[in-house]
């Protein structure tokens, strides 16, 4: 018995349409037994035939009711490998046999995920319900926001992990490790999501001035007892998760999202699952992307500048450099953690339980910029010293090396269902 390491092997399995169903199993924690066989010309151009979607793209997205334990999970979205890329036939057609195709295609993946490992780990810190909890909306009307480090981090999951089938999946992977993305939406779909005035976020105490972006947020007072400090943040946590808006803070990523799922828990998460708030839906004071070049009239709920500050514990001092905070900023990770490289790993999970553990037993104390650049100083050398510093560069050489050698689209400002389409495997015909 053997193990799918890439997408080459991935394609040689018995049964081609099991790619849900393992990556249920992976997140578990379980590897997925497939077996490996000889690839046959004759099948693999059944397949080609069978399963490579037309180049006037008026392929359906695949949508089909799975159970796992008497739970329907809605899979929605053009599958990541809905086929053989359109090059290897190409391939073919020169007169190339298929099995050398296979295999020059698949010692560059191999090759790539092995370099890439330095910038990654292998398995979540922590997983969604297998029931999932998506609103089908989200998935089918909903645009994707990325920076160039989140999508090469996704694509080289894709890679790496032939489970990961569809739109819906990468987005979890997204979400497990913390990785920063909006999920924007056109203003004409908006109403696809408001709700009802009975329900809890659209109460009568909702009022325009409460999503308002230019709210300053609440601050801590500072106090020389670290148990009322920590009291009065959480109090302003609490206050800060009923804001209809603070599902925006889940996808934010990084230090942010852990902070408000260890504090709030998975009602937010699922809250960030299932739509826009009433931000985005009734007042339409979300943000939006009129003035970009590249303007595609979308909106998507955010949180005020302030709402950030109270996050992190923020506590105002009379200059800048003596502004402190309970827990590290998203910035101040980046800036000051040579481990900290754009997705949530085992280090930073460690850190900020500690972190916490300090402040729930009040040994905990605010720290200035200073502070905490010292304390990050003493893991960024010696024994604890990251091996590989990974820092814009990697990411750069990265898009590079996946650019060079497929044809790729990026993900940015894309419908999430449409992702699937760019088969992220499609090599160009002169690799």
């Amino acid at each position: 018995m053997a193990y799918a390491t890439s997408w080459v092997e991935a394609m040689a399995r018995e049964d081609w349409g099991d790619s849900t169903d393992r990556y249920v199993e992976n997140r578990n924690g379980k590897k997925p037994e497939i077996r490996i066989r000889e690839i046959h010309s004759e099948r693999f151009d059944d397949a080609l035939d069978n399963y490579s979607v037309s180049s006037s793209g008026d392929h359906e997205p695949d949508t089909a009711m799975q159970v796992d334990g008497g739970v329907d999970r809605r899979i929605i979205g053009y599958p990541i490998r809905q086929a053989t890329p359109p090059p290897f036939r190409r391939d073919l057609q020169r007169g190339e046999h298929m099995e050398e195709v296979m295999d020059r295609r698949g010692d560059w993946l191999n090759t790539f995920v092995d370099w890439g490992r330095r910038s990654t780990y292998s398995s979540s810190l922590w997983g969604l319900p297998l029931d999932g909890g998506w609103n089908p909306n989200v998935l089918e009307r909903g645009y994707l926001l990325l920076s160039e480090g989140a999508e090469f981090r996704l694509r080289y999951q894709v890679i790496a992990n032939p489970s990961i089938r569809f739109p819906r999946h990468v987005l979890e992977v997204a979400l497990e490790r913390w990785i920063s993305f909006i999920i924007a939406y056109k203003r004409a779909d908006c109403d696809l999501f408001r709700p009802k005035k009975s329900d809890l976020d659209y109460s009568p105490g909702v009022s325009k001035a409460l999503v308002d972006l230019r709210a300053k947020g609440p601050k801590i007072a500072l106090s020389p007892s670290v148990n009322t400090l920590y009291l009065e943040y959480k109090h302003i946590l609490g206050k800060l998760a009923d804001l209809p808006q603070a599902r925006a803070l889940i996808l934010r990523g990084g230090a942010t999202s852990w902070i408000m799922r260890a504090y709030v828990g998975m009602g937010l998460v699922n809250r960030a699952l299932s739509g826009p708030s009433v931000q985005v839906t009734v007042f339409h004071a979300g943000a939006n992307d009129t003035g970009d070049d590249d303007a595609l009239d979308v909106t998507w709920d955010a949180v005020s500048e302030g709402d950030l500050e109270s996050v992190y514990g923020y506590i105002p001092g009379a200059t800048h450099e003596q502004d402190r905070y309970l827990y590290p900023t998203n910035e101040i990770l980046e800036e000051f953690s040579d481990h900290h490289y754009g997705e949530w790993n085992p280090f930073c999970e460690e850190t900020f339980k500690k972190i916490k553990t300090e402040l729930d037993n009040q040994r905990g104390r605010p720290m200035s910029r200073g502070d905490w650049k010292k304390f990050f100083q003493l893991s960024n050398r010696g024994e604890r010293r990251p091996k590989v510093v990974a820092k814009q560069d990697l990411i750069e050489e990265g898009m590079a090396r996946l650019k060079g050698a497929l044809s790729i689209e990026g993900w940015n400002k894309r419908r999430i269902m449409d992702i699937g389409r760019d088969l992220p495997h499609q090599f160009q015909a002169d690799f």
